[in-house]
């Protein structure tokens, strides 16, 4: 695939993207965070949007979404407790397949990074 055009979408501040084979998920740069779903071809398009409470609570953030073998892994940072956790959820449904409360208290901008493994 190779962009041509590239037209903005007003009034978003992404913060991370991931993407399958056809869709694109972008997260918004907002307290609580969104998640929208983008077709890839023949042209792209929203075709849904997950926010508040159903990408997480209002005093969270998602700092960094991954796609891999039809799930979401979402890394989402708590604002007031400066905690994080991890959830993995279905790509179609949203549906939670399991969250993870990591032991990490986050005071410090930092960057935040998580990547997918091929092993499954």
């Amino acid at each position: 695939m190779s962009a041509h055009y590239v037209r903005t979408i007003k009034q978003r501040d992404w913060v991370s993207c991931t993407r399958s084979d056809t869709v694109l998920y972008a997260t918004t740069n907002k307290q609580p965070s969104s998640i929208m779903k983008f077709t890839l071809v023949p042209t792209i398009k929203l075709i849904k949007k997950w926010k508040y409470p159903i990408t997480c609570s209002k005093d969270e953030t998602i700092y960094k979404i991954i796609y891999n073998n039809e799930n979401l892994a979402l890394l989402i940072k708590n604002l007031a407790e400066e905690s994080l956790r991890i959830e993995l959820r279905r790509a179609t449904t949203f549906d939670h397949t399991w969250p993870v409360q990591l032991d990490i208290c986050c005071v410090q901008k930092t960057v935040l990074r998580c990547y997918s493994r091929t092993c499954n």
